[in-house]
């Protein structure tokens, strides 16, 4: 017979089984990021096109940077010059 969560509850007790169910949630959502920047060049085409040179990508690359800024911001707004204040924020600031 299949324990049910009332089950492992009652055996293990309330912390110990909401921390087995943290832990997999985070595992599952890490596992799906990582698939899914792995797949991304294939979902849209990329110019100039992404390599697996992590320093050439997120705002590092031009149209990536774009796509990931922020809406407040704009990235091609020569006043601003957004793109190189992102660059600069993460290559600078401790995170």
């Amino acid at each position: 017979m299949v324990p049910t969560l009332r089950d492992i509850i009652q055996e293990k007790g309330l912390e110990f089984t909401s921390r087995h169910l943290q832990r997999g949630s985070l595992e599952v959502r890490n596992a799906h990021a990582h698939s899914a920047t792995q797949e991304i060049g294939y979902w849209h085409h990329f110019n100039p096109v992404l390599t697996s040179d992590k320093s050439t990508r997120g705002f590092q690359h031009p149209e990536c940077g774009r796509l990931l800024c922020p809406a407040l911001y704009d990235w091609v707004d020569p006043a601003y010059d957004t793109h190189h204040c992102l660059r600069w924020a993460l290559a600078h600031l401790p995170l």
